[in-house]
């Protein structure tokens, strides 16, 4: 309403200066009509907007023709980008998972997570999409023992509630 109301009174505005500044003649009278044309035309825009799309604003006023109904927008994601920021928040995942085993079990190893990305419906209303991790593997550049090996399964299975695997031959794929 508010770009409503500023739309006309700087419509009228304009004209009322414009009208005042040009000299008397004939072409006064066809600058002055069309002055008048304009302010008819920014107050009816909300009435015009109302017979063209046949929708009012979900206050009860019609909608504006500045700001548009954004129930009719549609949004499309791109694919790629989606895929791209993925990778990248496993790849971070997969640091920070490195830097836990180090602090926690004092345990240097390179975590690989198997994962995929899955379209869920969101409430009815839309389908989102998630990362799902599959399983995690686990890289160690050490021996580990039989209790701290099953510490860490334990703690990443609760986590990501997928399946753990210590891959000794050196293979994280």
């Amino acid at each position: 309403m508010n770009a409503y109301l500023l739309s006309v009174i700087g419509t009228i505005l304009i004209s009322a200066i414009i009208t005042a500044l040009i000299p008397e003649g004939k072409t006064a009278t066809v600058i002055r009509s069309v002055a008048k044309l304009a302010c008819t035309v920014a107050i009816l825009a909300p009435i015009l907007h109302f017979f063209k799309t046949g929708e009012l604003d979900e206050g009860g006023e019609l909608s504006n023709t500045a700001t548009g109904n954004f129930s009719k927008i549609s949004i499309q994601a791109d694919e790629e980008f989606i895929q791209y920021y993925c990778e990248i928040r496993v790849r971070e995942t997969e640091r920070a998972l490195e830097n836990e085993l180090a602090k926690t079990h004092g345990v240097s190893a390179d975590v690989a997570l198997l994962w995929e990305l899955r379209t869920e419906e969101v409430y009815g209303l839309y389908d989102g999409q998630e990362i799902y991790i599959k399983a995690v593997k686990i890289l160690p550049k050490q021996t580990i023992e039989g209790e701290t090996r099953t510490k860490i399964m334990e703690k990443f299975k609760n986590e990501y509630g997928c399946e753990v695997q210590f891959d000794e031959n050196g293979n994280l794929s």
